[in-house]
């Protein structure tokens, strides 16, 4: 691919491992300038905990200062634990909604500022099909992400005069742990669009998908909402045992 993106600097939050770390990788392959963000300061050039705002804040203020610019932000977290409704404490709803919804929000208005006064810029959030299609177990993710959704949309329709494209990209499982032995060969001839977190490698996305994520951070993208397979019914034909929500 050749997506102009040579000089554009990028801060890939999450990006010590799983999707975040491919996408930096691919990123950084277009020729972008990638800050790599994660919580450990001993795995991440940019430290930082996106669900405290003051450090959400003073991540984009850090990558800019650093570069001089801010052209691309990739908006993600990690994701709330599965667990049914009658088992979640008011205090799991509190940490999902600032996992999820509220990190996006606190690293957007840091970082739209920059990108308007440049008049370019590209945002893209990290969401999960279970913000489209509600799955068992998932009502954390389903509720937080949704709201990533509609955040999205809204703010793109604010931003679009200046430049700056909004999108969400809705994932479905991720393996997190080794996959037993044999699994991991089969899934990748398999036809189902699965991904795997290898250990000290980016995780494995089906190349279309992993490409389209990173089509989004270059010029010609638009405010758009993509969900990406496996789909619910593909998800069960698949073992969820080293799986976890996007």
């Amino acid at each position: 691919m050749n997506l102009g993106l040579t000089g554009r600097v990028a801060l890939v939050c999450g990006s010590t491992r799983g999707i975040g770390r491919a996408v930096a990788k691919l990123l950084a392959e277009e020729g972008a300038q990638v800050a790599v963000n994660g919580r450990d300061p001993k795995t991440a050039p940019f430290p930082a905990d996106v669900t405290v705002p003051k450090e959400a804040e003073r991540l984009v203020q850090d990558v800019a200062k650093k570069f001089g610019r801010l052209d691309i932000l990739f908006c993600n977290a990690g994701g709330p634990p599965a667990a049914p409704f009658k088992d979640l404490s008011a205090d799991a709803w509190q940490k999902a909604i600032d996992l999820n919804l509220l990190s996006t929000i606190h690293l957007a208005r840091a970082a739209v500022p920059i990108m308007t006064k440049a008049k370019w810029g590209r945002i893209i959030c990290l969401a999960s099909i279970a913000a489209l299609q509600p799955l068992p177990g998932l009502i954390l993710s389903s509720t937080a992400r949704a709201g990533v959704l509609g955040f999205a949309k809204a703010l793109s329709d604010e931003v679009a005069k200046d430049g700056i494209t909004v999108n969400s990209v809705c994932p479905g499982f991720i393996a997190w742990r080794k996959p037993p032995s044999g699994e991991s060969a089969h899934r990748r001839s398999s036809p189902l669009p699965s991904c795997f977190w290898r250990p000290n490698g980016p995780a494995i996305l089906p190349a279309p998908y992993l490409r389209l994520m990173v089509v989004l951070h270059g010029p010609s993208s638009n405010p758009s909402l993509f969900p990406l397979p496996p789909s619910p019914s593909s998800c069960k034909r698949s073992s969820r045992k080293n799986a976890r929500p996007v």
